[in-house]
């Protein structure tokens, strides 16, 4: 990992920048477009997912690079030390963040019908959900009624 590479114990980036970076670059590359690919509490696995598992190998590497740490230090030390959140909350956060913006869309937005459709059938036993289907069952306050932002062409 290159973070490894410009944040050394002896020399180059201290830590409050080698932070920064992973934060700005690492962690927003390697969380693009959670909201396809990652599935919040699935089947009650919070963590256990093979994407989250990489991504926590990623986040580990570079909380080791961040601090210049022993190698067999505790993740969850790390995590306590760096002052970042763990791999499957910021994934949950950032799912939840895109699910909050997404039902505060205009009524005539197309994504309305898809958030609709996703809580009539969140309750339903289907073989397989969406990813919309499997949010809105294991966060059930998603469901609640929120106020919508009408887009203006001239401010109001």
């Amino acid at each position: 990992m290159a973070l490894s590479r410009i944040a050394k114990q002896d020399w180059g980036a201290p830590y409050k920048y080698a932070r920064q970076l992973f934060t700005a670059v690492i962690a927003a590359r390697t969380d693009y477009a959670a909201i396809v690919w990652h599935r919040p509490k699935d089947d009650n696995k919070i963590a256990n997912t093979m994407q989250a598992r990489k991504l926590t190998t990623i986040q580990r590497l570079a909380m080791k690079a961040i601090i210049g740490c022993f190698k067999i230090a505790p993740t969850a030390a790390l995590e306590i030390e760096t002052g970042l959140q763990p791999t499957w909350l910021r994934l949950q956060s950032k799912v939840l963040c895109a699910i909050t913006r997404m039902q505060t869309l205009s009524s005539k937005h197309p994504l309305q019908a898809w958030l609709a459709q996703a809580m009539r059938t969140r309750t339903a036993c289907t073989r397989h959900q969406s990813n919309l289907e499997n949010i809105l069952q294991q966060f059930p306050y998603m469901t609640e009624s929120i106020e919508t932002i009408e887009p203006y062409i001239r401010p109001p």
